[in-house]
């Protein structure tokens, strides 16, 4: 089940980055997810009224998690071997 792997769970997979911002954290899932899935589940477990996926992977593995506007995270999230940034808001 997907449930054993989300990070969103009371924190138990994700932990602080090596970028020490309290906003910015990295996760390892268990198993590989497809995205799909993962974006259905996260907008359900934080009762979002919608999401928008902008895909390079089909599968989430590891992932960087920040609240807010997180576009500033993304060229860090990529170069720690995140092939997903769960955030608010990129700007356009």
């Amino acid at each position: 089940a997907i449930d054993d792997n989300v990070f969103i769970e009371h924190g138990t997979i994700a932990r602080p980055s090596a970028l020490n911002d309290p906003l910015f954290m990295e996760a390892e899932l268990k198993n590989d997810v497809p995205l799909d899935d993962f974006a259905l589940l996260a907008k359900e477990k934080l009762c979002a009224d919608s999401v928008r996926i902008y895909s390079a992977s089909s599968f989430v593995k590891k992932l960087a998690v920040c609240c807010g506007s997180g576009g500033d995270f993304l060229q860090y999230a990529a170069q720690s071997g995140c092939d997903t940034l769960l955030t608010g808001d990129i700007k356009h």
